[in-house]
């Protein structure tokens, strides 16, 4: 009997011994589970919080100057940083960055300086104020080029009775053409206006389909650089007092400039003509990090920028840090601040 009892003894702790195991271990795997899944969400913030925020850059039509430097500015602003990742994205024009930036459904735009500060305070063609804008900087002074393949042109009011680009629809060049008509004591019914991309009105001149396109754009401007190689290209000339009145009309917006003799093939003499201050604009919630980011790696690699577009850096069409945010009356973006403030443009 005394045996019988220490055999069940000895089975009952056996059982109860692996009961507690059991116990333990169903306890335990929870706790395991729980560990590993805060350590997964651990590491995916860590990851997000690595990944560059994604921002569009609204310029103009395809093929114009405008697109052009903006692909330009993404590739550097790519390259030297890892805050962001700006892409250029086509747009109507730079008018019409104005609602797509402050509405936030694009990050940055290009834009004129006085365009900028206009539709800040809901002025000029701006029938309502855009305060979500944020200014970041100013990147070249880009003139007019009045372009034609008939020698006979010689001055604006021989666009009569033409076929004349004046800029896409909503464009800055489509506005600034505004003025220059004006100025002249034209309108719209002295000559027959056409609104293509400038890639389209570049080959409507070459195929004869339009006999003068207006076209901003620091020199030289690739596609204007390639019609004048295939054909004798003639840059119409402003006196200055036309000049002076399409900058009275334009509100000092539109200021003078010159074409140098040589910035295209067969143009052999200066060409007086107007400019607009470009710019790149921000909506005022993105990141400060991120327009930090974006504002320094565009001063400091403006050595990388001129070597892919000969001029971006200083002289009379080029970008300098003492100028960069010179007559922005619209507020700057807390980062670009910071960054100023950094390197002294800011005291």
């Amino acid at each position: 009997m005394v045996s019988l009892t220490k055999r069940v003894s000895i089975v009952a702790v056996i059982v109860l011994s692996m009961v507690l195991i059991v116990a333990c271990s169903q306890k335990t795997t929870p706790q395991n589970n729980n560990q590993t899944s805060t350590q997964s969400t651990n590491q995916t913030e860590s990851t997000n919080k690595n990944q560059p925020e994604q921002w569009s850059l609204a310029t103009a039509s395809s093929g114009s100057n405008p697109y052009v430097l903006g692909g330009m500015f993404s590739e550097v602003i790519n390259k030297h940083q890892t805050a962001v990742k700006v892409s250029p994205q086509v747009s109507p024009g730079w008018v019409k960055n104005v609602p797509l930036v402050d509405s936030g459904e694009m990050q940055l735009g290009q834009i004129t300086l006085g365009d900028l500060n206009d539709a800040f305070v809901g002025k000029g063609i701006f029938d309502k104020q855009y305060q979500n804008l944020r200014g970041l900087l100013i990147y070249g002074f880009e003139p007019l080029a009045i372009v034609t393949l008939d020698n006979s042109i010689k001055n604006v009011t021989d666009l009569k009775g033409k076929k004349v680009h004046i800029g896409s629809p909503g464009s800055a060049t489509a506005a600034a053409a505004q003025f220059v008509i004006k100025a002249y004591e034209m309108s719209d019914k002295d000559f027959e206006v056409l609104q293509y991309t400038t890639q389209q009105a570049v080959d409507a001149l070459k195929d004869g389909q339009v006999d003068a396109a207006f076209v901003f754009g620091v020199p030289p401007v690739s596609l204007l650089q390639e019609l004048a190689y295939s054909k004798q290209m003639y840059l119409i000339s402003l006196d200055d007092e036309h000049i002076k009145a399409i900058n009275e009309l334009s509100g000092g917006a539109l200021g003078s400039n010159v074409i140098k003799a040589g910035s295209y093939k067969g143009v052999d003499a200066d060409v007086k003509t107007i400019d607009f201050r470009s710019c790149i604009m921000a909506n005022k919630d993105v990141s400060e990090e991120g327009v930090y980011a974006f504002v320094k790696a565009v001063w400091e690699n403006l050595d990388e920028l001129d070597g892919m577009h000969h001029g971006i850096k200083g002289g009379e069409y080029g970008m300098s840090l003492e100028k960069a945010i010179d007559g922005i009356t619209t507020p700057l973006h807390p980062g670009a601040e910071k960054y100023y403030k950094e390197v002294g443009v800011i005291k």
